[in-house]
């Protein structure tokens, strides 16, 4: 008897194919073994979108754009899925009213599941419609409680870091980031922002609490080690000053310093900025600009140390060389 007698090749081939996508996403095997399955089966559209993530994983969004409409094109049992994918790579390549129209054609079909809701509020919020993207993360937490009360935290988490990444103020903010601490106190993507809203508030004993809290939880984790750090030092500088916390915050001190952990979370601040334009930045310009600054001639820069430290300044009489960044590309 053949040791594959009775055993679904295909649906074997299926599963490794998925497996092996959990485990490397960009591995060269997916595709192949992806189809090898179409070709056996036609009708497997799951396969489609697997080679689509697979794509998307792999650098390559077009490919994975264009698989996906075909999927969608198909109308079968995956459209749904599809749009889905699609939805989340439009959103993922900052494709914002795209991935609207998307999210919106996912709720038309289903409206059932709370993570398209979510998905949904975090996309308009990102888009700049604001008020009415945050009332839809919280009807979705509300849904959510209502219809799978066991994802309850990871919805609260979420709303939590699309609140951050849409550059919710504190004021709200802070109530959504207490409340998916409480159902995941070890969440540290929410607790370390939480902190520095706190001090943005000017509550510091709260602050402080709340990286004590993440520390007994996880010893090892720097980003709470620094936070503290930074409060107690604060704290002893401004005692030796004469001074107090509510000065230093009524100065508008730890509103900056909220206002550049968030962009340093969200990868928008001036060092990730500049290692961006670094990548795209055109041959010519590249070699109008000076080398970086060394450490001491940075700290004494007339303008910024972070821009010396990239490139201090450039040859006289090549400030033409920025209209490359507008013409290439």
């Amino acid at each position: 008897m053949s040791s594959d007698e009775g055993v679904d090749l295909v649906q074997r081939d299926s599963d490794m194919a998925w497996e092996l996508f959990e485990v490397q996403p960009t591995h060269p095997e997916i595709a192949k073994i992806a189809h090898r399955v179409l070709a056996q089966d036609p009708r497997r559209s799951g396969m489609r979108i697997l080679l689509a993530m697979h794509s998307k994983a792999s650098g390559e969004p077009d490919a994975a754009r264009e698989i996906l409409l075909d999927v969608i094109g198909r109308r079968d049992r995956q459209f749904v899925n599809a749009a889905r994918q699609l939805r989340d790579l439009e959103q993922d390549e900052h494709h914002h009213a795209e991935a609207r129209r998307w999210a919106e054609i996912v709720l038309r079909e289903d409206q059932e599941y709370w993570l398209d809701w979510m998905e949904f509020g975090a996309i308009a919020a990102l888009a700049g419609d604001f008020e009415f993207g945050w009332k839809t993360l919280d009807d979705a937490v509300e849904h959510c409680a209502r219809s799978e009360a066991d994802d309850l935290p990871s919805a609260l988490v979420r709303r939590a870091i699309f609140l951050l990444q849409s550059y919710a103020p504190p004021e709200r903010f802070i109530p959504a980031a207490e409340e998916a601490m409480r159902a995941d106190p070890s969440d540290e993507f929410v607790g370390v922002p939480l902190t520095w809203a706190y001090l943005h508030q000017g509550r510091f004993d709260d602050a402080e609490e709340l990286c004590l809290r993440m520390l007994r939880l996880n010893p090892t984790e720097a980003l709470p080690e620094i936070a503290l750090t930074m409060i107690r030092t604060m704290r002893t500088t401004i005692d030796e000053n004469g001074l107090s916390m509510d000065q230093v915050h009524d100065a508008g001190i730890l509103k900056q310093y909220w206002n550049q952990q968030r962009d340093e979370q969200l990868g928008i601040d001036l060092a990730s900025a500049l290692d961006a334009l670094e990548q795209v930045m055109p041959a010519d310009l590249r070699a109008a600009l000076r080398p970086p600054a060394d450490d001491e001639t940075a700290q004494n820069s007339p303008g910024d140390q972070q821009i010396a430290a990239w490139h201090d300044g450039q040859r006289p009489g090549t400030g033409s060389a920025w209209g490359l960044m507008a013409t290439s590309g």
